[in-house]
């Protein structure tokens, strides 16, 4: 717990300095909420009440609800002159009665607010997880690429020239992520760009070498490509090897072609196609565990066109799956934001998709990839939360990992990030130095400082889904991002949260069946 005050007191003297409070009126702590910390829903058979201080989820009946939604604002006199005249007199007394005995027998529907988020690591935790506990690695290869894709903002974000990583940074990366992984049983080895197959001759020695470091450990390599340079030389080497290959294509011709096009503005749908096809005839029965189809899912949203593709090409084998990735406006500059009538055509897609994903888990039917991902994430972090009894002090920092444990990110010129994604985020270290414990600590306390104040009022504390990758520009925590993408979230948790429980109501045991959402 010293790590922990230490972390908090560090928060605090921080939000000091950027003038957010005064000493003596600390909104972490002497704020005093009167309303119950929950969340209030309901799907078209029941009510539910979600108490954020324990992650449980309540049936209630319609009385409770509507007291529910004034309790802590207005006087139960109040209350039931308000409700009285709806649910009786006597009923709205029985539902004020109700939730004070939550509140003093059960330490649920209390008011009680987070005093602070935070990974629950103390400096030394963290020092210990980098030594020995880093789960992954990426190298950038190189920034150059052969698409000129108009969604692309990496493209934007990177200087010109383009740079290539030395061969002796990618090596000292490979000998870094075997010093830093001693208590990883399997590690994982992502070859990144650009477009990482123009740094082919490279992709060998480094597989050579990883080889020859880890042993008898398991390292796991994985590549994403955009397949117009996928031989059957090359197809051979990353099957042999047991490459996880994921190829970028976003659909038919005119889809793909629509985005993806060559310098010169020419189609790359058939190059593509081609190398995608030379990868899953060289895996052959394995290809649905190894292969992957890659697709940006673009404005107008016709997710038929992913599936048309499969009839374009009758070679491909449904058994291959699909992983779409929107285009981020808020992460990318270079994006211009959607229109109002992109984003009802995605919400509607979404909900045709969202139906038969409901439909599959109500009957305990493996689910189709393809529709869950509108949903996996969301309804797994609901479903894998963790209920408790009493109210908390600590809540978590947000989605945020160990920044740079699960997977760090190695740039041309050796500097280390949290993620690919995390591209606003200072570097934390490099190959040389090693991890910057003092850099990362900071971006830890900023993080946490400058959430708090909306992280204390936000029902979707322990079940968000933000992470740095959402929150910095250019090194600093720009909280307008971060309020676009909280508010974005909370409206996809709502929504998740009633058909969880709808869901539930038809099978209680929809997802103990299915272990991990989406994977049928």
């Amino acid at each position: 717990m010293h790590g922990l005050r230490g972390q908090c007191a560090e928060g605090s003297r921080y939000l000091r300095r950027r003038g957010l409070f005064r000493r003596g009126t600390d909104p972490v702590i002497h704020m005093k909420a009167q309303r119950p910390f929950i969340k209030l829903f309901q799907t078209a058979r029941q009510r539910y009440v979600y108490d954020v201080n324990t992650n449980r989820i309540l049936a209630v009946d319609a009385c409770c609800h509507d007291a529910l939604h004034d309790y802590g604002t207005r006087s139960p006199a109040e209350i039931i002159r308000k409700h009285g005249p709806h649910h009786g007199r006597a009923g709205v007394k029985r539902a004020i009665k109700w939730i004070e005995e939550s509140q003093r027998l059960r330490n649920v529907l209390l008011p009680s607010r987070p005093e602070a988020i935070t990974l629950g690591l103390s400096r030394k935790d963290i020092e210990a997880q980098y030594a020995a506990s880093v789960k992954s690695m990426s190298l950038d290869l190189t920034e150059r690429c052969n698409l000129r894709c108009h969604y692309c903002g990496v493209d934007a974000l990177r200087p010109h020239p383009r740079r290539d990583m030395p061969e002796a940074t990618a090596l000292s990366a490979i000998d870094f992520l075997h010093a830093h992984s001693r208590d990883m049983d399997v590690v994982a080895l992502r070859f990144y760009g650009g477009e990482p197959l123009l740094r082919f001759e490279l992709i060998t020695r480094c597989v050579c070498h990883a080889l020859a470091m880890f042993g008898r450990r398991r390292i796991r390599f994985h590549m994403v490509t955009n397949g117009l340079l996928l031989d059957a030389d090359k197809a051979a080497f990353l099957a042999k090897h047991g490459f996880h290959v994921a190829v970028s294509v976003d659909g038919t011709r005119a889809v793909h072609d629509r985005h993806r096009l060559t310098p010169g503005g020419k189609s790359s749908y058939r190059a593509a196609v081609n190398g995608l096809r030379r990868i899953v005839e060289a895996y052959g029965a394995q290809a649905p565990d190894k292969v992957t189809i890659f697709s940006t899912f673009t404005p107008p949203y016709d997710l038929k066109a992913v599936s048309r593709l499969r009839h374009d090409e009758p070679w491909l084998s449904a058994r291959v799956p699909v992983k779409l990735t929107y285009v981020n406006t808020e992460r990318w500059a270079s994006c211009p934001p959607l229109s109002e009538r992109s984003r009802r055509s995605l919400r509607r897609t979404r909900r045709l998709h969202i139906r038969p994903f409901a439909r599959d888990l109500i009957a305990g039917r493996p689910t189709d990839r393809l529709n869950a991902q509108f949903l996996a994430l969301r309804l797994n972090r609901i479903f894998r939360r963790r209920t408790g009894w009493a109210p908390r002090r600590l809540y978590p920092l947000n989605a945020c990992c160990v920044p740079g444990v699960p997977t760090v990110f190695v740039t041309v010129d050796g500097e280390l990030r949290i993620c690919e994604n995390a591209c606003g985020t200072r570097p934390i270290g490099s190959i040389e130095a090693g991890y910057d414990l003092r850099t990362v600590w900071r971006m830890l306390n900023e993080y946490a400082a400058e959430s708090i104040r909306d992280c204390r009022r936000c029902w979707a504390v322990s079940i968000c889904t933000v992470c740095f990758a959402h929150v910095f520009r250019e090194g600093r925590v720009s909280i307008e991002r971060k309020r676009r993408e909280c508010r974005r979230v909370r409206g996809g948790l709502a929504a998740s949260l009633k058909l969880y429980c709808t869901i539930l109501e038809e099978n209680p045991r929809a997802f103990e069946e299915k272990g991990d959402i989406g994977i049928g």
